[in-house]
């Protein structure tokens, strides 16, 4: 085996270093057993699976058929990579073992590294995964349903893609742009593509909508991107995508906060909200880890499409502290809105008004207004539902105190779901609004 061959006999070993192919035609092997291989290739509708944890040096070629784990991981080295991948050849994670990729980053593999997995029940639901920081290894194994828990609990039964993926890092350094695939087949009832989300949940308590809903890219499949994943676990973040009441029962538009001479004044506006009982506003310094619950305002009674909420901190604390939702279903089921980080040093402010108008027509030019308690840089990008910058509106000092007009041109943009995020006086604020045909 130091040389290249084909694997066509049931009962032979690799050695080490060792490239492998296994053809059309013949009988794989049993298992693969663990062993560090040069190049492997899997031209076998038959598929194989491993019986140990196996290494690959080169390049893993998945021309047609399966490389099934159990409890075994099959890791791609940092010279190494992974040609093809599709839904009549991959990789399922039918076990704890994970498909391992080492060294991916600004300083190792700087691209967007394919985990072409597929969960036990055989729907293929790959991964793309890019690190702009400098290096980390990252393990992703797909579970064929989703737990209220995370890793625990009850499957749920609608209005989400029925898969569960599991991240894991090294102990290198993590910034990253995720997106997740899936296919048609894989959504549960009442899923909606057209108003979905990435969720987590770190705690094994409940799900967290990482951003606002949006629509899903692409057609069966369809994926999601998610950008700015700087905290994962080394024992495995579950992630999944959800639509509705599921994973995150009110729709969250925007989530803010305004930093004055005495208060922080929270605000928050949602659509589509079912079953709200209302909003505890937990709030903790970012050196600490624990949260705290401040207060609580119950839900709009209102029937309008939206609903617009606000919240007064008067104990203001100097640093910088962060801030989410706990949004109480009438059932006392709970979800936690993303995060929101305020720099509460003395009498930074920073007040983004909305867009005018909403929605905008396709090449009609809309106007945000912009003000700051402190002279100095204010910039406004626009970002692309997939969290790619489109445009930067405005780099530039700004006068404390006076209003700041900026245009927004959507000339040429495709209609869909944007986002204005600005930074300014030590806060950022971000916008949604919607671009129609």
């Amino acid at each position: 085996w130091s040389t290249t061959g084909n694997w066509d006999s049931p009962c032979a070993t690799p050695g080490p270093g060792d490239n492998i192919t296994i053809p059309s035609g013949c009988t794989p092997p049993a298992a693969i057993p663990s062993v560090s291989l040069g190049n492997l290739t899997i031209n076998n509708s038959a598929g194989v699976s491993l019986s140990g944890n196996v290494m690959v040096d080169g390049m893993l070629t998945l021309t047609q058929g399966t490389i099934t784990l159990g409890n075994s991981d099959l890791i791609i080295a940092s010279t190494g990579e992974i040609i093809g991948g599709s839904s009549s050849s991959h990789i399922i994670t039918d076990g704890m073992g994970h498909l391992k990729q080492l060294d991916i980053g600004s300083s190792g593999r700087y691209r967007q590294i394919l985990f072409p997995v597929a969960n036990a029940s055989g729907k293929y639901v790959p991964l793309r995964l890019l690190n702009v920081a400098t290096s980390n290894d990252f393990s992703v194994r797909a579970i064929n349903e989703v737990l209220d828990g995370g890793f625990v609990g009850t499957p749920i039964s609608g209005d989400a893609v029925n898969n569960t993926w599991v991240v894991s890092h090294g102990t290198g350094t993590t910034n990253v742009t995720m997106s997740l695939f899936w296919p048609a087949t894989a959504e549960l009832p009442g899923f909606d593509t057209g108003a979905c989300f990435i969720s987590s949940n770190p705690s094994g308590n409940a799900w967290t909508a990482l951003h606002a809903a949006m629509q899903a890219q692409g057609s069966d499949p369809y994926s999601l991107t998610l950008t700015g994943i700087t905290t994962l676990s080394s024992l495995g973040m579950p992630f999944a995508v959800g639509s509705g009441q599921q994973l995150y029962p009110v729709e969250l538009l925007s989530f803010t906060a305004e930093v004055t001479s005495d208060v922080i004044e929270l605000r928050w506006v949602t659509a589509a909200e079912v079953n709200n009982h209302g909003f505890e506003i937990q709030r903790r310094p970012n050196t600490d880890l624990r949260w705290t619950a401040i207060g609580f305002v119950p839900a709009d009674a209102g029937t309008a499409a939206e609903h617009h909420y606000n919240y007064h901190d008067a104990a203001l604390q100097s640093g910088t502290v962060e801030y989410r939702l706990r949004q109480i279903d009438l059932d006392g089921r709970s979800h936690y809105s993303p995060v929101i980080t305020v720099h509460a040093a003395a009498t930074q402010s920073l007040l983004l008004s909305d867009i005018m108008p909403q929605p905008l027509q396709n090449g009609q030019q809309g106007t945000v207004t912009i003000r700051t308690a402190e002279t100095g840089d204010v910039r406004l990008h626009l970002y692309d539902a997939l969290g790619r910058m489109v445009s930067a509106l405005h780099d530039a000092e700004h006068t404390a105190g006076t209003s700041l007009h900026v245009t927004i041109p959507t000339q040429g943009l495709p209609a869909g779901i944007y986002f204005l995020r600005c930074e300014a006086s030590g806060s950022s604020q971000v916008r949604r609004f919607h671009i129609l045909r």
